[in-house]
């Protein structure tokens, strides 16, 4: 799975197309783990392009979610697909674990203004 990956005033902002199946979860699995790794945990996740999001994609998110705030970050979701929707009310997670924009930029902006509150040095993507 292709996932474009780029900084925007510090943010990570990926960007998965296609399918955020059992292939993709792996994908974003690995990149988001690499992440936060080396200390990039204000990160945006932007579905605009996803047509299919698996509930193990779903745990995947809510995983990195808890991660990154642990680490003093924050995980959002931009763009919500229909996809990302369905499943999201099929599993009964409740919608605030997640933090969902309308796009990409609303996103960027929520986060801005959320600073790292651990004192690790952030690598670039």
């Amino acid at each position: 799975m292709l996932i474009d990956k780029h900084l925007e005033h510090g943010i990570v902002v990926l960007k998965p197309e296609d399918r955020l199946d059992i292939i993709g979860y792996l994908d974003l699995e690995e990149t988001l783990a690499d992440l936060v790794l080396h200390g990039l945990v204000r990160v945006v996740i932007d579905l605009s392009l996803v047509t299919f999001v698996s509930s193990t994609s779903l745990a995947v998110i809510l995983r990195f979610t808890r991660e990154t705030e642990m680490a003093g970050g924050r995980l959002v979701v931009a763009s919500v697909c229909d996809a990302f929707r369905r499943i999201l009310a099929a599993s009964g997670v409740d919608a605030a674990a997640i933090p969902c924009f309308d796009d990409c930029e609303l996103a960027v902006d929520a986060l801005k203004n959320h600073r790292r509150t651990d004192s690790r040095n952030a690598a670039s993507v």
